[in-house]
């Protein structure tokens, strides 16, 4: 992902974090 884009990290974030609860619940 290109540097200086907002959008795409707070995309990256948001889907590490969905992917980290998903996991928690999970388990």
């Amino acid at each position: 992902m290109p540097a200086g884009h907002p959008g795409s990290s707070l995309a990256a974030h948001l889907l590490m974090m969905l992917g980290v609860v998903r996991m928690r619940r999970k388990r």
